[in-house]
């Protein structure tokens, strides 16, 4: 089968999205599928070329998801429509037969005459529903149009959010980012190298993600075990202010941020605990996932997204949102039970392969682009 991918973003980044994008790229061509990516996105249009995929960038008016974008809506639409209409017929005479759409543009653009000219069309939703989409007064054609395509979400909890904005349940589809079980596997720890008992997350350095409550967290902690040590992976705005937080608290020696991590299995396999505590909804936990499928013990907030990944007392341990003193004392009770984060780490990984594994997730797209429901 032959599959078209649009993407049209307001931000051209290089995120979950897109490298779920480029997975399913790479896993499903081994099954037979041909890709084409259409696409303003350079960044996205650089990582498909490095790759060899085929690709060609298309111009396409700015998302409607800002003040700009929808500012500019009513005057570009009309020819963004007759453009991506023509680029539509223009390919669908050289064979494909499905519409991959990854942003809003297109979605609410192209949609019908997509359908008309015969192509079966699935939208993917990667990030949880926000107000750029809730409050968008594009919305009434965003939930009329679903109705033409199969909506896939990367979440029960997202999926919920759009059928709350009005998508029917019936166009909705769940397909849980998968992990590379091969990559993501439990290391043997060297604890006569490093005996202290390090905990560690990885995450964009956003107010979202909650790492000032992590490092208070850790800082009561440690007045009751000297051994803990904290390690952050990832880069963002609030980088500064995390590095005053943990000079004022007078953790320099204990809390290390190490930035943006390429490469993160080596990381994972350095920690005895991860921690995502996030205070605003995650669209699913992917990195907690991936920490599971090394078998690591996670401590996570009780937030949508991720309450479908860790699971209490099985897999990790559950705290409420921005409860310093639950998170302290689910990081020392963790710190004190090795057999505990043991148990709980490979029933992590056993989650993980039964509900997050990346072939599982490559099967459910297979299955879903070949079957005959429409």
């Amino acid at each position: 089968m032959q599959v078209i991918i649009t993407r049209f973003p307001h931000n051209a980044l290089i995120g979950g999205g897109e490298f779920h994008t480029l997975t399913l790229v790479k896993k499903l061509s081994l099954k037979g599928f041909d890709f084409l990516l259409l696409s303003s996105d350079n960044v996205l249009l650089s990582e498909f070329k490095k790759r060899s995929y085929p690709a060609h960038k298309v111009w396409a008016q700015l998302e409607p998801v800002s003040v700009k974008g929808l500012l500019l809506f009513p005057f570009l639409a009309p020819i963004s429509f007759v453009y991506l209409s023509f680029l539509l017929l223009k390919y669908r005479q050289k064979g494909p037969r499905a519409l991959f759409c990854l942003s809003y543009t297109e979605k609410v653009l192209i949609t019908p005459m997509a359908r008309l000219l015969g192509f079966r069309v699935f939208w993917m939703e990667h990030l949880r529903i926000e107000k750029s989409y809730q409050q968008n007064p594009l919305k009434i054609f965003y939930n009329w149009f679903s109705k033409y395509a199969t909506v896939v979400t990367v979440s029960r909890d997202v999926a919920s959010s759009l059928e709350d904005m009005g998508v029917a349940r019936k166009n909705l589809k769940v397909i849980y980012n998968g992990i590379d079980a091969e990559k993501f596997k439990p290391v043997a720890k060297d604890k006569v190298e490093d005996p202290n008992i390090v905990i560690g997350t990885a995450s964009r350095l956003v107010k979202e993600k909650a790492l000032d409550d992590l490092i208070k967290a850790f800082s009561r902690a440690l007045k009751e075990r000297s051994d803990l040590r904290l390690q952050i992976a990832g880069d963002g705005p609030e980088k500064e202010a995390l590095k005053q937080l943990i000079a004022k608290l007078g953790l320099q020696e204990k809390v290390k941020l190490l930035g943006f991590q390429q490469e993160l299995v080596p990381f994972l396999a350095r920690l005895d605990i991860f921690a995502l505590v996030s205070r605003a909804k995650e669209s699913v936990g992917l990195a907690a996932a991936e920490a599971q499928a090394m078998e690591l013990p996670v401590v996570a907030t009780n937030i949508s997204g991720l309450a479908e990944v860790v699971e209490n007392q099985h897999t990790g341990l559950v705290v409420p949102i921005g409860d310093i003193e639950a998170i302290s004392r689910a990081l020392l009770k963790l710190a004190a039970d090795k057999n505990l984060r043991s148990k709980l780490g490979q029933s992590g990984r056993q989650r993980v392969l039964q509900n997050f594994s990346e072939n599982r997730m490559i099967s459910d797209f297979e299955a879903l682009l070949t079957s005959s429901h429409d």
